[in-house]
């Protein structure tokens, strides 16, 4: 997809452990970007666009992105005009595995993601299966941010509550 950094290369470490190298975006999270061009209400709404449909474009081809925020969001400034990308697919899992398989790609009991845009699934630590529906909460929060200029919840305010409440 147009909007999603590259994969240059993928393989495994010796111990199993997956890698893969993408292609460097050299961009501003698209918070940043929309404040420092000023963008109406419609123009945020219309960068982030494309990025829903990236989105949609990994969920067809089977993956979760599982830590979608503002810094995973790069937008390369082509002269005032922004192409947002989509990038880090690090903690992303593929979406049809057995539950043996995300046993082990993923602990249960181990919080993967930005817990300030988590979906309350995510944040369960894997007593609930989490699916493409997590990327959309936090796309959902990524536009909150974009038109209002905060998330609903702050990462202190979640530190606040402590760890158990915050995955409850």
């Amino acid at each position: 997809h147009p909007n999603i950094a590259r994969v240059f290369d993928a393989g495994s470490t010796e111990n199993g452990r997956p890698w893969f190298a993408m292609e460097y975006i050299d961009g501003v999270p698209i918070n940043r970007w929309a404040a420092s061009q000023a963008l109406t209400m419609r123009q945020r709404i219309e960068l982030l666009l494309p990025i829903c449909e990236a989105v949609q474009h990994a969920h067809a081809k089977g993956l979760v992105h599982r830590d979608l925020k503002p810094s995973n969001i790069l937008v390369v400034d082509n002269g005032g005009v922004g192409r947002p990308m989509v990038i880090d697919f690090g903690i992303a899992r593929i979406a049809d595995l057995s539950l043996d398989e995300r046993t082990q790609a993923t602990r249960f009991g181990e919080l993967v993601g930005t817990p300030e845009y988590m979906s309350p699934e995510q944040a369960s630590l894997g007593e609930i299966d989490i699916d493409t529906r997590s990327d959309i909460y936090s796309l959902g929060l990524v536009l909150y941010e974009l038109l209002v200029g905060e998330l609903p919840v702050t990462g202190a305010q979640l530190r606040q509550l402590g760890f158990q409440a915050m995955c409850e």
